[in-house]
């Protein structure tokens, strides 16, 4: 009897070929945008790119790739990674940012004198930067602590009195300065709320009120854009 001539290729026990390999490589990474694009949804993130993910994850999770597909699939997801890479990091930046805000509470109630910025100093007259802002209040007020955190130094310096540094959570710090009366010690651990000392005028200053300052890292940060306001005034 005649045998046909096999024109296939044996494959092995357990070999996979190149096909399945990006079919499956293809499928866990149409995966793992999914899950991200459920997690930026679920923190209720107005993202542009959001809608156009879940719209290609879905086309991906259904489309019958060929090798020729899925490499150039790659090849675009590739040249893509920066840019997702700074929008992905610009959103958790948002989500921190936004936390912080919500949770981060007035040190003292009163009238902001002064923002941060450059400005003319008022006793120098000179133009030079502002790294926090001035809230008015009267001599002695209680100045509370506007997140939890624990007391990382007390000191004088010549132009901000008496102040304190709080550390918080990540790199985050605030500064408390030209107070009168301390009423916490280095390494205390505070709660938001919690009173840490009294306005003062010490250091270099026109009348009693409270300079405040938030750092992030080695950077200032103006406290306005992330403190929970109940009013602010000039």
């Amino acid at each position: 009897m005649h045998k046909a001539p096999f024109r296939g290729k044996i494959r092995r026990m357990g070999q996979v070929s190149t096909k399945n390999k990006v079919a499956v490589f293809l499928q866990q990474l149409a995966v793992s945008l999914l899950i991200l694009t459920v997690l930026l949804s679920l923190s209720s993130i107005k993202v542009s790119f959001v809608d156009d993910a879940i719209g290609y994850v879905k086309k991906g999770l259904a489309y019958d790739y060929t090798v020729e597909d899925g490499i150039n699939g790659i090849k675009y997801v590739f040249s893509q990674i920066p840019v997702f890479r700074d929008r992905i990091i610009s959103v958790f930046q948002e989500l921190g940012s936004s936390d912080t805000k919500k949770d981060m509470i007035m040190p003292i109630d009163g009238p902001i004198t002064s923002e941060f910025g450059m400005r003319i100093h008022p006793v120098f007259n000179d133009l030079r930067p502002h790294q926090g802002i001035d809230i008015a209040a009267d001599e002695g007020e209680p100045v509370k602590a506007v997140l939890d955190g624990a007391v990382e130094k007390i000191d004088t310096d010549n132009e901000l009195g008496t102040y304190i540094v709080l550390k918080h959570s990540g790199n985050l710090r605030t500064l408390y300065a030209h107070l009168s009366d301390v009423t916490v010690n280095v390494d205390d651990k505070v709660k938001q709320g919690d009173i840490i000392a009294k306005v003062g005028m010490t250091g270099i200053t026109t009348n009693p009120h409270l300079h405040f300052e938030v750092w992030n890292g080695e950077k200032a940060v103006d406290p306005l854009t992330m403190l929970n306001q109940k009013g602010k005034s000039k």
